[in-house]
């Protein structure tokens, strides 16, 4: 990813899939929510806070997230982060079975880590 940039975006039009590839970036996120879209991420450097409604967690290197759509969640940057995050509409989700989905989604945004360190 070019050092240049802090954030990357790769939107699959005909499957509803976008991915966010975050590099070394100190943007914090307000409280939001996104209709309709179901957000699973993983830390790959640096650390974040993850509000989801009332609840607070840091999230650090190797640590995974998902967000449910229309919950309301925002971003710290504790320090510079990289991170690799998938959004998938909801109506794809539904037609998969949702655990499985989710480890294998995590499997794979791993396994596309590997490739930005």
């Amino acid at each position: 990813m070019d050092n240049c940039r802090e954030m990357k975006y790769i939107y699959d039009k005909e499957n509803k899939i976008e991915i966010v590839l975050s590099n070394l970036s100190k943007k914090s996120y307000a409280l939001h929510n996104h209709v309709s879209v179901c957000t699973i991420g993983i830390i790959l450097q640096g650390s974040i806070i993850l509000t989801m409604s009332d609840e607070k967690r840091q999230y650090v290197k190797d640590e995974t997230f998902a967000i449910p759509p229309y919950v309301p969640h925002g971003i710290l940057a504790v320090e510079p982060y990289s991170m690799i995050s998938i959004c998938i509409d909801k109506t794809i989700l539904q037609k998969l079975e949702a655990s499985k989905a989710y480890v294998e989604i995590v499997k794979l945004l791993k396994h596309i880590g590997q490739y930005q360190k």
